[in-house]
């Protein structure tokens, strides 16, 4: 696998954006830093994933 092929630059970018995607759920995220902060905001874009 060619780090520099571009199949491979791509499905490095889905698994990234899939990364970004569950960091949206990490409490810290979602409580700004304050884990006592009940008022939590999720954000979901309109296309998530690139189809195959």
């Amino acid at each position: 696998m060619n780090p520099d092929d571009a199949k491979t630059q791509q499905q490095i970018q889905v698994a990234f954006k899939g990364l970004s995607q569950l960091r949206m759920y990490d409490p810290i995220q979602l409580s700004r830093g304050n884990p006592e902060n009940p008022n939590w905001e999720v954000t979901l874009e309109q296309n998530p994933m690139p189809k195959p």
